[in-house]
């Protein structure tokens, strides 16, 4: 009886441990979904892979290419905004209100190129 006991606790102690590690990398690959969108529209863009270079004050975002060229990029809020002026000729709102200053050159933004080179890698 005594070696039973063992085994169970063994046996659930490992299942709960493989339990937490699948779970903390269902966290970290977690892909977030839009409302309007059950499959994200373009490309999963985050501040963390980019460190200093990201230029919005959002965590993460959809960097997309749309209407034949505009590049576009959608907050976790759903909000898109275009990134380029073809984007904002064609109706989409500015970027201004998520675009981060650039603490290295007063009065600057931090240059959003390469989110715009992701979303117009969408292009078809």
């Amino acid at each position: 009886m005594f070696r039973v006991r063992w085994g169970l606790i063994a046996f659930i102690t490992v299942a709960l441990v493989y339990a937490f590690i699948l779970n903390e990398r269902a966290d970290r690959e977690a892909v977030p979904v839009f409302e309007d969108h059950p499959t994200p529209a373009g490309v999963l863009v985050r501040a963390e892979d980019y460190g200093d270079r990201w230029p919005f004050s959002v965590p993460y975002g959809y960097a997309d290419c749309v209407r034949g060229g505009s590049a576009v990029f959608r907050t976790p809020e759903n909000r898109t905004f275009g990134i380029t002026g073809l984007a904002r000729s064609q109706g989409y709102p500015s970027v201004e209100p998520i675009w981060l200053d650039d603490p290295n050159i007063p009065g600057a933004k931090i240059p959003t190129s390469e989110i715009i080179r992701t979303a117009l890698d969408q292009c078809d």
